[in-house]
């Protein structure tokens, strides 16, 4: 299968840069910041073309398997770290996203031998603009969780003034705070038009079975209360520090769920 080989290339092109990211962020090295710019750029347009080929091989929707639902996962993640990246100036991201986006890429290998679904509810655009929105916003959230990591162990690292040469390799806590807010901004019109996608075609017997009872629906509804609660937060009551960015750590486990977790009712995932 020339889309598992294309997406093995791509898995070693993430994990290369993922260690370059890393030595950057305890070396600050720029050499090794342009090398991992690079390599997950060079990964990325492979990727790009590893979906086309599987779309064009099967005449299927990514998403007809859980190889291209999980393959697409991670391409939205590394797309949208590219602009943050390059406008942002926040590497050290890098060191984070490229190992998670890696991960989603080996489960796709892993499932590439899977039989690929002829469903043709697949094949409506509504369905996969509904499938493409939701996967975008939890990238989105991928990305704000790796701001919260990076604020959280920042914090820590100020806590500890003999360890304050490492604190200096990391961006500044307003810094990361802000970006993290206005990624789960951008997140949440993306996740509330998907559901509502979504939902409409379930009431138009679009999807068979108990579908409000279905884990995807009850897990994407549980994330969509979670980081709207955050948002309403840190609107209203100024909730932030800390306890703000694990919440954000813990919405992108949550989210992760709807990976693992078998479907009834969304048989095209």
């Amino acid at each position: 299968m020339i889309s598992a080989i294309l997406h093995s290339i791509v898995l070693f092109a993430y994990l290369t840069a993922a260690v370059l990211y890393g030595a950057n962020l305890a070396l600050k090295d720029p050499k090794r910041l342009i090398q991992a710019r690079y390599v997950y750029l060079t990964g990325f347009a492979l990727h790009t073309l590893a979906i086309g080929h599987f779309c064009v091989t099967y005449h299927q929707s990514p998403f007809s398997s859980a190889f291209g639902s999980l393959s697409v996962s991670a391409w939205a993640m590394v797309l949208l770290f590219i602009p943050i990246d390059y406008f942002y100036k926040l590497p050290a991201l890098g060191s984070i996203l490229m190992p998670l986006s890696s991960a989603f890429i080996f489960g796709a290998i892993l499932r590439s031998d899977e039989a690929i679904r002829q469903n043709p509810e697949i094949q409506e655009h509504f369905i996969n603009l509904h499938i493409m929105l939701v996967l975008f916003s939890f990238a989105l959230f991928a990305l704000a969780a790796c701001c919260a990591i990076c604020y959280l162990w920042q914090y820590r690292l100020l806590k500890r003034p003999n360890r304050k040469a490492m604190f200096l390799r990391l961006p500044p806590l307003e810094k990361l705070d802000s970006m993290a807010l206005h990624l789960i901004a951008f997140a949440m019109p993306l996740l509330t038009l998907g559901l509502a996608f979504g939902v409409i075609k379930a009431l138009s017997g679009g999807l068979k079975g108990d579908w409000i009872w279905d884990p995807h629906t009850i897990i994407s509804f549980l994330v969509w209360v979670l980081y709207g609660s955050y948002l309403l937060l840190r609107n209203f009551t100024g909730f932030r520090g800390p306890k703000s960015h694990i919440l954000l750590v813990v919405g992108l486990f949550v989210s992760l769920t709807l990976f693992m977790i078998p479907s009834g009712s969304h048989h095209f995932r």
